[in-house]
């Protein structure tokens, strides 16, 4: 993954905040395939951090108005 696509990365918590739902909303969504998680292996830790693309943000907007 470069720069650029780790840019374009959000945590859960800020596609939350991006889309005016909750966390637990988003991992639905995951979940669901309405939108795509991107996984990130933490190092020490058991679990992993997920990301959403911000593209995948505006398709689901996109998605939502039609």
């Amino acid at each position: 993954m470069t720069m650029t696509d780790t840019a374009e990365l959000l945590r859960t918590d800020e596609a939350a905040d991006q889309l005016g739902l909750t966390i637990r909303q988003i991992y639905t969504l995951i979940e669901n395939g309405d939108l795509e998680g991107i996984p990130r292996p933490v190092e020490g830790r058991a679990g992993r951090w997920v990301h959403v693309r911000r593209s995948e943000l505006d398709a689901y907007r996109a998605r939502q108005t039609v």
